[in-house]
C-alpha cells in the first residue's frame, strides 16, 4: 500500500476539524427586513408628529394665558410697527416695486425664449399629446364601467335573467330577520360576482378598465419625464449666456440688492431690532413655562426618547440598503 505524505495527512485532519467546527457554528445572521424597518420607522414618525402637535397645543395655550399677556401684546405691537414702517417707507416701496417688475420681465423673457426653442416645442407637443391620450383613456374607462355598473347594460340585463340569482334574490326578500337577510345577500353577491367573472363580455370590459389604468400610469411617467425635460430647458435658458437673458438676470440681482439696501435704513433697523427682541422675550418666557409644566416636560422627554429610536432605525436602514 502506498504511503500518504505527511502534508496531505495534515490537510485531511484540518479539513475534518474545520467541518466539525462548521457544524457547531451558529447560522449567519438573517438579513434585516427593510420593509419592516421602514414601517416601524414610519409608525414612530407618526407618533413623533402626534407628540409635536400636543406640545404645540400646550405652547399655544401658555401663550394665550395671562402670564404671557404683556409679552404677547408687546410682540404684536412690535410686529405691527415694523410692518407699517416697511409699508410706509417710500424707498422700500419703490425698491420692492422695481424688484417685482424685474422678476416679471425676466420670467416673461425666459418663457418667450422657451416657446421659441425647437426642442421645447417638441416637449410641449408631447405634453399636449399626453393630455389628449389621458382624456381618451378616462373616457374609455368611464364607458367600460358603465357597461359593468349600469342596470340596463347588456351584462346586467343578462345577469338579471339568471334563474339562480333570481332565486337567491327572492330568498333575501323573504328572509325572516336581519341575520337571514345578511346571509342571503352575501350568498347573492358572491354568486353574482362569480357569474360576472365567468362572463366573457364582463372579462373583456374588466380588461379594458385595467388597460386604461395601466395606460394612465404610463402617461404619468411620460408626463413626469417630459416636465423634467422642460424644466431643464427653462433652467438652461435662465442660467445661460443669452445676452438678453443675462441682462435681465442682472437687473433682477440689482433690484434685489436695492431692496436689501433700502431695508437697511436706521429707522427700519431699529424697528426690526425691536420686533426681534419682542419675539425672543416671548419665546424665552414660553420656554420657561413649558419647562415648568409637568405635562410638557413628560411630552418632551417621550419625544426625545422617540427621536433616538428613529435615529437608530434610520441607521439600520442605511446599513441595510447599502448592502
Amino acid at each position: 500500500m502506498r504511503a500518504t505524505p505527511k502534508g496531505l495527512l495534515w490537510l485531511v485532519v484540518l479539513s475534518v476539524v474545520e467541518a466539525a467546527w462548521a457544524g457547531d457554528a451558529p447560522p449567519p445572521a438573517a438579513a434585516p427586513d427593510v420593509d419592516a424597518l421602514k414601517k416601524e420607522a414610519q409608525a414612530l414618525r407618526e407618533r413623533d408628529k402626534a407628540l409635536r402637535a400636543k406640545l404645540e397645543e400646550l405652547r399655544t395655550k401658555l401663550q394665550a394665558s395671562g402670564d404671557l399677556a404683556k409679552l404677547r401684546e408687546a410682540e404684536a405691537a412690535a410686529e405691527k410697527a415694523y410692518d407699517e414702517k416697511r409699508k410706509t417707507d417710500p424707498t422700500v416701496a419703490a425698491a420692492a416695486k422695481a424688484y417685482a417688475e424685474a422678476q416679471a420681465a425676466f420670467a416673461k423673457l425666459v418663457q418667450d425664449k422657451l416657446a421659441a426653442s425647437g426642442e421645447a416645442k417638441g416637449v410641449l407637443a408631447e405634453l399636449a399629446g399626453i393630455d389628449d391620450r389621458r382624456a381618451a383613456l378616462e373616457f374609455d374607462e368611464a364607458l367600460a364601467r358603465l357597461e359593468l355598473e349600469h342596470p340596463s347594460s347588456p351584462i346586467n340585463v343578462q345577469l338579471g335573467k339568471d334563474p339562480e340569482l333570481a332565486k337567491l334574490r327572492a330568498e333575501g326578500l323573504q328572509a325572516a330577520d336581519k341575520e337571514a337577510r345578511d346571509k342571503a345577500r352575501k350568498a347573492y353577491e358572491d354568486a353574482r360576482k362569480a357569474k360576472l367573472g365567468a362572463m366573457p363580455e364582463a372579462r373583456k370590459v374588466a380588461e379594458r378598465i385595467e388597460a386604461a389604468r395601466k395606460g394612465r400610469a404610463d402617461l404619468r411617467t411620460a408626463e413626469a419625464e417630459a416636465t423634467k425635460k422642460l424644466s431643464a430647458l427653462r433652467r438652461a435658458i435662465e442660467t445661460g449666456d443669452d445676452p438678453d437673458v443675462k441682462a435681465a438676470r442682472e437687473k433682477v440681482a440689482a433690484a434685489a440688492k436695492a431692496v436689501t439696501e433700502a431695508s437697511s435704513s436706521d429707522a427700519l433697523k431699529a424697528a426690526r431690532k425691536a420686533r426681534d427682541a419682542a419675539r425672543e422675550a416671548l419665546a424665552a418666557k414660553t420656554k420657561e413655562l413649558l419647562a415648568a409644566n409637568p405635562d410638557a416636560a413628560a411630552l418632551a422627554k417621550e419625544r426625545e426618547e422617540l427621536r433616538k429610536q428613529i435615529d437608530d432605525l434610520d441607521a439600520k436602514l442605511r446599513a441595510a440598503t447599502k448592502k
